[in-house]
């Protein structure tokens, strides 16, 4: 990836122009032309373009319109964390986004003589569980011993029962319950495995991942929230009734003001649009929208942002062009079913 450095809103333009990135990331206050007029340029220019506007302290209404009117494709609050903009990016350009971290785990066959070690890892981490690949064969029943060891943190010791297994040919796919998990270990493998906080000068960030069920414990993340709170929802999967109401209780009783959600997923916006609680007092800034193909039925997801699908007054689809034939990609879903969040949107 080649990375060009502009040092104004005409030089951008020009830039653009000439050798139509993919992407392009602007102030939206740039002195002689601003970022908003320069998206709209570079938009015009070249549609395929993805443009990220970069804003500084707390948004308005008249900003958001601006944002909406320039056709730019994301917003970023300053200051941004390394980790937040390579999200973006990898959001906007279609790439493998960061998945949670990976953390050491050594595991062991638990049996009357003591423990013995086992090789083999962990696939998927939960509070509740883990599924892992052990490189030989392990019965249903078995006990299992399961040290976490975060970088720079003391290791998390939990015990587990196989629950099934699957036979391969060089070991066992197992899954495997815990049993009698502290309320101390559970709190850090729900820090580990469900959510990153990341606190910044001015807002808190907090990414969400995988599914939201009744067993998710939202508490633990209260206790930790700090001043105002952007969520990342793009990495959750999955909410069930019961988590639907988990999530509408906490947001409820957190001590939290003005906060935003960014990139939610197509399930949590799905949810949202049934359920007023899941967004409880906070705004949806943007969010991925289910879109198909008319011609070759590709199918993608796209980011939108709540202000361009509200420009009109009235929540409108926009069209795009398929990546795969010279067809048109279109909402995959009904405006007035997937877009019922947005009636209580405060972006008017």
């Amino acid at each position: 990836m080649e990375i060009v450095v502009t040092t104004n809103g005409l030089e951008s333009i020009e830039f653009a122009a000439r050798e139509r990135p993919a992407l392009a990331i602007l102030d939206a206050e740039l002195a002689d032309v601003s970022g908003y007029e320069a998206a709209r340029a570079i938009k015009h220019a070249n549609e395929a373009c993805r443009v990220v506007l970069v804003m500084s302290g707390r948004v308005t209404v008249r900003q958001m319109r601006m944002v909406a009117e320039s056709g730019a494709d994301e917003v970023l609050i300053a200051p941004i964390g390394a980790d937040h903009l390579y999200d973006v990016v990898a959001l906007q350009l279609q790439l493998p986004r960061r998945s949670a971290p990976r953390h050491a785990v050594d595991l062991a066959v638990l049996g009357r003589d003591g423990h013995r070690p086992i090789g083999g890892r962990v696939t998927n981490l939960s509070v509740d569980g883990a599924r892992l690949i052990l490189l030989e064969q392990v019965d249903e029943g078995a006990e299992l011993r399961l040290e976490v060891v975060p970088e720079g943190e003391p290791p998390i010791s939990v015990e587990a029962r196989v629950v099934w297994t699957q036979s391969r040919e060089l070991g066992t796919v197992v899954g495997a319950s815990f049993e009698g998990i502290s309320p101390e270990a559970r709190r850090h493998l729900s820090r580990l495995t469900q959510w990153d906080v990341i606190v910044g000068e001015d807002r808190t960030r907090v990414v969400l991942r995988g599914d939201i069920t009744e067993s998710t414990q939202f508490e633990d993340l209260a206790a930790v929230l700090i001043g105002k709170i952007d969520f990342d929802t793009s990495q959750v999967t999955n909410m069930s009734s019961l988590g639907v109401s988990r999530w509408s209780q906490f947001l409820a009783r957190a001590p939290i003001r003005g906060y935003e959600f960014h990139a939610c997923s197509v399930a949590f916006i799905l949810q949202a649009s049934l359920v007023g609680g899941v967004l409880g007092d906070g705004i949806v800034v943007s969010f991925f929208a289910p879109y198909a193909c008319e011609r070759c039925d590709h199918q993608e997801e796209r980011l939108l942002q709540s202000a361009s699908v509200l420009r009109a007054g009235n929540p409108r689809p926009p069209v795009f062009g398929c990546s795969r034939c010279d067809g048109s990609l279109v909402l995959d879903d009904f405006p007035e079913r997937y877009f019922a969040f947005l009636r209580g949107e405060r972006l008017a």
